[in-house]
């Protein structure tokens, strides 16, 4: 007990050590004063979700994992630490065939893990207009209406709620279905929202187009020159803005101005982020064309994290119909009033070298803990005391017992993810036409679980 307490003593004061690192909402609108001054949100609060509190370990962690910029090679380095230490540990223990047996288990651990990370539906920050009138947008999400979306129209909600959005677009790959059944619930349950139909295709040169105001679009969109679909767009009354344009495909920003494209989004959630500089030369391209600057989440319903919203100042938009609002925002992008539109992030003020990603798990977790506040840390102190006083009284068990108990562990896990994965392949059935995401996440989730099944009964 003495060397738990001692652990203790010395990772509080640690903690404490570190200075409080501040996290701020930045607007990326005010262009290339970026990165110079670091021009803070006028129109939006930061808030905590203070019920989140007592649970803080449980949800600081995923919040990290989930604002990873570069998120294969970042998984990697952990991964890759993770088994490094497995084996120092095994070698230092001198059980040498004990290495690949623990090296598969934390590979196991570490897929389970990010599959919390990813499906935890707890968000630790939101934002707040500090400004009467103000809508908070989110200009691209997906519901399981997309071929990849996991998430349902009543999650759609929840999530964009929880984060503090009151509009927002469903921009469903290929398909408008979602807005209309998310309207229906929204009016049904009298929530203060305003869903805007929007839809996001491709065109011949695999430029991914975010298409807002039209309810239907006539296929097929992928053989289809840009210039061609934004004037069918514009005609029909649409508007047309560019999607995460940083990930190396289709055309290059004059070609698609010159397409006639009404914007560009300069903020979402991809698989590996735009760095500082090609935003600001997104920002100045944007301002030197007159060009309309969006954000969005790119949401297709995993990960409880946001740190994105465009604010658009509406008079008296609550008492709206959601056509309306959906008017007067695609009627400014199309008129270019650039003004109206300031796309608001979350700043975490934290480098992102190649450097970084090698000790990824050490900076990384560096910057998650001094993040916290003098509460947080206390509350990591307390769950760090009962996780140390629990492995202490497993070790005190007898190697049978300890066994069995870790054997009971896997097979209810076994047994969860198998349940996960059942559901998600009843929720593939209703939306079969569009969606194949569903399909193989139940596959992948009854694999694992069949995987820990087995790990159960080895281990018995």
């Amino acid at each position: 007990m003495k060397k738990t307490y001692i652990i203790l003593l010395i990772f509080f004061a640690i903690l404490l050590m570190f200075p409080r690192h501040q996290i701020t909402l930045l607007d990326l609108s005010a262009g290339l004063s970026y990165l110079s001054n670091q021009r803070p949100s006028e129109e939006l609060t930061l808030k905590t979700n203070s019920w989140t509190y007592p649970i803080e370990p449980f949800i600081s962690i995923p919040d990290y994992f989930l604002s990873f910029y570069d998120v294969k090679n970042q998984l990697i380095s952990w991964l890759c630490w993770i088994v490094f230490f497995v084996v120092i540990f095994t070698v230092l223990q001198k059980k040498f065939m004990k290495i690949l047996p623990g090296i598969i288990l934390a590979i196991l651990w570490f897929i389970t893990f990010c599959l919390y990370v990813i499906f935890l539906p707890v968000n630790k920050y939101y934002a707040i207009p500090t400004a009467p009138n103000l809508a908070l947008i989110d200009f691209h999400s997906h519901t399981i209406y997309s071929h990849d979306g996991f998430a349902t129209p009543r999650y759609s909600i929840t999530w964009h709620k929880r984060n503090g959005f009151n509009t927002w677009f469903i921009t469903d790959h290929n398909s408008t279905n979602g807005v209309a059944v998310i309207r229906d619930m929204v009016q049904r349950d009298k929530i203060n929202a305003k869903i805007c139909y929007g839809q996001e295709i491709s065109d011949k040169y695999n430029n991914h187009l975010l298409v807002f105001g039209l309810k239907k679009l006539n296929p097929p969109y992928s053989t289809e020159e840009t210039k061609n679909i934004v004037k069918y767009v514009h005609n029909n009354g649409g508007a047309v803005i560019v999607a995460h344009w940083w990930e190396d495909r289709g055309s290059g920003f004059e070609k698609l101005y010159k397409s006639g494209v009404d914007g560009f989004e300069i903020y979402s959630h991809t698989k590996k982020m735009p760095a500082a500089s090609e935003i600001l030369k997104t920002i100045a391209f944007c301002r030197e064309k007159n060009l309309i600057m969006t954000g969005g989440t790119n949401w297709h319903g995993w990960g409880a994290r946001n740190d994105v919203w465009t604010t658009v100042k509406i008079e008296d938009w609550q008492k709206m119909q959601h056509a309306e609002v959906e008017n007067i925002i695609v009627n400014s992008i199309r008129n270019r009033k650039t003004d109206m539109f300031r796309t608001v992030i979350i700043d975490r003020n934290e480098p992102k070298t190649n450097l970084r990603v090698v000790f990824e798990p050490f900076v990384g977790l560096y910057y998650c803990f001094i993040g916290l506040n003098i509460w947080q840390r206390i509350v990591w102190l307390l769950w760090l005391s009962i996780m140390l006083l629990i492995i202490e009284k497993h070790n005190a068990f007898s190697t049978e017992k300890k066994n069995k108990l870790i054997s009971y562990v896997y097979i209810v896990l076994s047994l969860f993810l198998l349940f996960c994965g059942i559901l998600c392949f009843i929720k593939w059935g209703q939306v079969a036409q569009y969606n194949h995401m569903l399909k193989d996440c139940s596959l992948f989730l009854a694999s694992l679980a069949v995987l820990w099944g087995l790990a159960g009964a080895i281990k018995r």
